[in-house]
């Protein structure tokens, strides 16, 4: 075990005595193993915990499973927040990494013998002195200790009717700079509205992401959060924000019923609850009313302009709304199909309103993700991105989401690296906390082979949300470009202890395991991203060549027989192909494939000089 002491690492400091752990002088909740699992890192800081022997140290005696040891990882992980402490050492353990001092914590002394205090004789060896010495223990020092008692119980008593004012002061809450809006459950024992539910929090999540001074967790992070029972507190702790925002809604007809609650994470205080009934068709004054009443609560000072955006309503179309939210819920899902029918629902809603600046972004971003997936072709999914991305700034110029679609467009499609540099930047400059500005900004800079500011670019985006599983698998890639291939297996293995079920994480292991050359390891990550995905284009392709370069070629043909059959029927992307063709060894075949990719304008075909994979083509 650790000696009793503080120790401080960064800004943080461990009293192994109280066994809590600090962050300038506040404390972060952790579970009791949480804080072993911590203490067990720091005793073997700069050396490899293996994962069997942690877990013997913080569980002894105890049969538990190897998620125990990654949940708890995970947690000191979020406490940490930007700062990676904790190095993952594939397949063997983790290795605390910071900086440990070991703090002098000043000892009371010990009691003084009764020999030495204060009115008693000194004691001798003879016997006399020792009986002596009993009588002025029981003839003294009792009356002395009743006094005493006595003194001290009636001190206590005034000082706490004086209100305590020995006590030290509270310390000071933290000011709430970050908020995580959680989605509205239902209110009674009706199901309640889904569509009406989710988006009303990302309506909130729409508004007060326009004040510069709020960090606000994207729908992204927060649409895990359905559940009835969720604890907002806890979720609150897991997104690391200062604040939530929770709230209970239901639709009977035409009118609509919202409880909602301010509450600080840190001490649990809630800082604002109000209750609201109003008609369905009055639901934006509502949202109008509640945007306010947070800023207030929070004591945000709004320059006129943030006070005009956080007022802004987008639609007076009852109608025109309720199909925008039902597209955003579809939209939420990322499968081909909710995606098609997000697009639809999107159609509908400008339709209603052709001035629906958001229902014009939620089509841009939906063509950009088919796009992306190489489940439309890039000829079809960005010039339709494009139009709605433009139609949605030809209403309201400043609004992040568009610019951030049309900038990806530019970049990934267009190759006007200006145009689209000038355009994330623009867009970082309206909101600096809206992740995915920091991320596409971070690709594009990549493919312009520009990797450092890449790799650092993606990690202002996951210091922007933490919690985004798709932004810290992205950091990953950015530090697999940069052909930092131990760093990237690091990052994705974080990620994958947040979510083993995440494809895209998967996928860029795979891709860092391969250049290592540590094939059977690679080919077991594709085919995990293979079934997760559904069998994309980019995850088929990646087996494949995983396949021919680690020495199975014949099933690596199979995969190409099968895609390029497909590629006549329906679209798959020539630039995977061309990667299959690499891994074979078929340089003029993938040359002949690479020029049907820049035909078709792939977007990720922009990548092209940075790509590892690529390599054997270079001369």
């Amino acid at each position: 075990m650790l000696p009793q002491a503080l120790y401080e690492f960064g800004p943080f400091k461990i009293d192994t005595r109280e066994r809590i752990l600090l962050r300038d002088g506040q404390r972060i909740p952790l579970k009791p193993k949480a804080v072993d699992t911590l203490l067990v890192l720091i005793r073997n800081s700069g050396h490899i915990v293996e994962k069997e022997e942690l877990m013997k140290e913080v569980w002894p005696d105890t049969f538990v499973e190897e998620n125990n040891l990654t949940g708890n990882i995970f947690a000191l992980r979020r406490a940490f927040a930007e700062h990676q402490y904790i190095e993952t050492i594939p397949r063997r353990g983790y290795r605390f990494i910071a900086d440990v001092k070991q703090v002098k914590v000043e000892r009371a002394e010990p009691p003084r013998t009764l020999a030495a205090a204060p009115g008693l004789a000194a004691v001798d060896s003879s016997s006399s002195r020792r009986e002596r010495g009993r009588n002025v223990w029981r003839i003294g020092l009792v009356p002395s200790l009743i006094a005493f008692t006595t003194v001290a119980v009636a001190a206590g008593v005034m000082l706490y009717r004086r209100g305590r004012q020995v006590e030290r002061p509270a310390s000071k809450p933290l000011a709430i700079k970050s908020i995580a809006i959680l989605p509205f459950k239902p209110l009674g024992e009706e199901s309640g509205d889904e569509f009406l539910s989710l988006g009303m929090a990302d309506a909130l999540i729409t508004r007060l992401s326009n004040l510069q001074q709020l960090v606000v967790r994207p729908s992204s992070s927060i649409i895990r959060y359905t559940a009835p029972d969720q604890d907002p507190l806890e979720a609150g702790r897991e997104q690391q924000v200062d604040a939530v925002l929770d709230g209970r809604i239901q639709r009977v007809e035409e009118r609509v019923r919202v409880t909602v609650q301010l509450l600080r994470v840190q001490d649990r205080q809630q800082l604002w609850a109000d209750k609201f009934d109003e008609k369905f068709t009055d639901i934006f004054a509502l949202q109008d009313a509640i945007s306010e009443r947070v800023a207030a609560a929070l004591a945000l000072k709004l320059s006129s302009s943030e006070q005009d955006r956080i007022a802004k309503r987008y639609t007076e179309n009852a109608e025109a709304y309720q199909l925008y939210l039902k597209g955003r819920y579809f939209w939420n899902r990322r499968t081909v199909e909710s995606l098609q029918k997000g697009i639809e629902y999107f159609s509908q809603a400008v339709e209603k309103d052709s001035r629906y600046a958001l229902a014009h972004a939620g089509l841009a971003d939906s063509y950009i993700i088919l796009g992306n997936f190489g489940l439309l072709p890039p000829t079809e999914a960005y010039p339709k991105a494009k139009i709605a991305a433009e139609r949605a700034l030809k209403v309201d110029p400043d609004l992040v989401e568009a610019q951030v679609s049309l900038a990806f467009v530019k970049s990934l499609f267009e190759r006007d690296w200006p145009g689209a540099e000038a355009g994330f930047k623009r867009a970082i400059e309206l909101n600096p906390n809206y992740g995915p500005a920091h991320q596409w900004y971070g690709v594009s800079l990549a493919g312009a082979g520009r990797l450092d500011e890449a790799v650092a670019e993606v990690r202002r985006a996951q210091q922007v949300d933490p919690q985004s599983l798709t932004i810290s698998a992205v950091v990953g890639w950015m530090l697999y470009l940069a052909r930092d291939y131990d760093k990237a297996i690091e990052q994705e293995n974080i990620v994958l202890e947040m979510d083993e079920n995440f494809a895209l994480a998967h996928r860029y292991l795979g891709l860092a395991y391969e250049q290592k050359g540590m094939y059977v390891e690679a080919i077991s990550e594709f085919q995990k991203a293979r079934s997760l995905s559904g069998a994309r284009p980019l995850d088929s392709a990646a087996l494949a060549h995983a396949y021919a370069i680690g020495g199975r070629k014949g099933e690596a043909r199979q995969i190409l027989e099968r895609v390029t059959d497909r590629s006549t029927q329906v679209y798959f992307p020539a630039q995977d192909i061309a990667l299959i063709y690499v891994g074979l060894g078929e340089k003029d075949l993938a040359f002949d494939w690479l020029e049907k990719a820049f035909q078709e304008r792939s977007p990720w075909l922009t990548h092209l000089r940075v790509d590892p994979r690529f390599d054997p083509l270079r001369s």
